[in-house]
């Protein structure tokens, strides 16, 4: 999946910004693609959780803003102020395509 300076191979879960490699968790690579896959949408907290660590886990939704900060560490030119992916405050985040932010 292409996105503006962002490329996601689901097949081999792997991920470019450009030419480089970026090297992504487990988790984290099922957040960015989960959200890669809804680009431009707002995704609540809840269904990131339980998509990514199911109804059985023992953790709590608080993992979910660690995985995303840690995500946007490796992919945001400036981390905190992050561009691609956004804060939806009182719902979760979105993975903002960047000619959206340019429109």
């Amino acid at each position: 999946m292409e996105l503006p300076g962002l490329t996601l191979d689901f097949y081999v879960h792997s991920v470019n910004m450009g030419s480089e490699p970026i090297f992504l968790s487990k988790k984290e690579f099922s957040l960015l693609s989960y959200m890669a896959q809804n680009v431009n949408r707002a995704v609540s907290v809840d269904a990131l959780f339980q998509l990514i660590w199911g109804t059985e886990s023992l953790e709590d939704t608080r993992t979910v803003a660690v995985h995303i900060s840690n995500l946007r560490k490796k992919i945001e030119v400036d981390p905190a102020n992050p561009e691609r992916i956004v804060t939806i405050w009182g719902t979760g985040y979105m993975l903002v395509a960047r000619s959206a932010l340019q429109a």
